[in-house]
């Protein structure tokens, strides 16, 4: 996954990026120790992942297509480097 970007603010995720399928957006949320995303493929399919946190920024699940189950995920998140007040995010996917 290349150039992913996640935005977080009161419990909701935004963002983008590319991947090896193409350019996507994602939406979801933040609920206490869950999260909750919808990847979205642009003219394409939507792949859905849930999950929890694993700590230290890291948060892991299941993703589906369709409601077909499809395996795995973990994340890792660190902040991106802060040249003002923000709340923007790099996620890096890892297999």
């Amino acid at each position: 996954m290349n150039d992913l970007r996640l935005s977080f603010s009161n419990g909701k995720i935004v963002g983008s990026g590319v991947d090896i399928v193409g350019e996507f957006e994602m939406r979801g949320q933040l609920k206490e120790a869950h999260i909750y995303l919808n990847k979205r493929y642009i003219g394409q399919h939507e792949i859905a992942y849930h999950g929890v946190s694993a700590g230290e920024g890291a948060y892991s699940g299941h993703w589906s297509i369709g409601g077909y189950s499809g395996g795995e995920w973990f994340i890792g998140i660190r902040r991106a480097e802060e040249t003002d007040v923000s709340t923007e995010i790099e996620v890096q996917q890892f297999d």
